[in-house]
């Protein structure tokens, strides 16, 4: 499988509304973001901040261009 050149977050390709943090986000989190979507009585938080540079994980196996 090849990479290709450039890679772009979502965002930069289409309008993102919610985004649910996690690697992967837990169900726990999916749930109360589809709640506070359906209830319309709150918006869910908005990030602004990458989830990945404040995980405790060891990044091995990073895939790069070639």
């Amino acid at each position: 499988m090849r990479l290709l050149p450039k890679v772009m977050p979502v965002e930069g390709v289409v309008d993102v509304d919610i985004v649910v943090r996690g690697c992967p986000p837990t169900s726990a989190d999916i749930l109360a973001t589809l709640q506070s979507l359906i209830s319309g009585t709150e918006m869910p938080v908005r990030y602004t901040k990458n989830l990945c540079n404040q995980c405790p994980r060891e990044k091995t196996g990073i895939m790069t261009p070639q």
